[in-house]
C-alpha cells in the first residue's frame, strides 16, 4: 500500500473514531442536562410545575445558576461545597463542551488527532487543538462521571 493510501485510511480511521466519541458526548450531555434540569424542578417539589414550565427551555448555564443559588442557601456545609465543587466542574465541562461542538474539525494522521478548529479561517484569533481519541473518550467520562455525582449529591440533599 502507498504511503497516499496509508494516510488515507488512518486519516477515514481517525475520522470515524472522533465522529463516535463525539456523538457519545453529545448522548452523555444530553442526559446530563435532562439530569440537570430535574434537579431544579425537584429543589422544591412545591413549585414543581412552575419550575418546569420557567426552566425547561432555559439554557444549560441558567440551570447551571439556578443550582448554584439553591446551593448556597444550603445549611449542610459539606453537602454545599460539595454543590459549589460540583457546579463549578460542570460549568467548565459546559464550557468545553460548547468549544468542542461548535468547532470544525479536521484530522492529523501523524501524530494521529482530531484537530478542533475554533474561528473563521480568515482571523487571527483562529485556534486549533489536537485531541486524540482517547482525550475524547476521557471528557465522555467525566460527562458521565458529572451526571452520576449530580445524582448523588441530590439523594443526599433530599435527606
Amino acid at each position: 500500500m502507498s504511503i497516499a493510501m496509508n494516510l488515507f485510511c488512518e486519516r477515514e480511521r481517525i475520522e470515524q473514531a472522533a465522529a463516535l466519541a463525539l456523538g457519545r458526548l453529545l448522548f452523555a450531555f444530553g442526559r446530563l442536562e435532562t439530569l440537570l434540569g430535574l434537579a431544579v424542578v425537584w429543589t422544591d417539589p412545591a413549585r414543581l410545575e412552575r419550575l418546569t414550565d420557567e426552566f425547561g427551555n432555559r439554557t444549560f448555564h441558567a440551570k447551571l445558576e439556578f443550582l448554584r443559588k439553591y446551593a448556597s442557601g444550603l445549611t449542610d456545609e459539606s453537602l454545599r461545597i460539595a454543590y459549589i465543587d460540583w457546579l463549578d466542574r460542570t460549568d467548565a465541562m459546559r464550557e468545553m463542551r460548547n468549544k468542542l461542538i461548535h468547532a470544525r474539525w479536521g484530522f492529523r494522521a501523524q501524530p494521529p488527532a482530531a484537530m478542533c478548529v475554533t474561528g473563521l479561517p480568515t482571523s487571527p484569533q483562529q485556534t486549533e487543538t489536537a485531541y486524540s481519541i482517547e482525550a475524547l473518550q476521557e471528557v465522555v467520562a467525566s460527562i458521565e462521571q458529572l451526571s452520576a455525582q449530580l445524582d448523588e449529591l441530590r439523594m443526599r440533599s433530599r435527606r
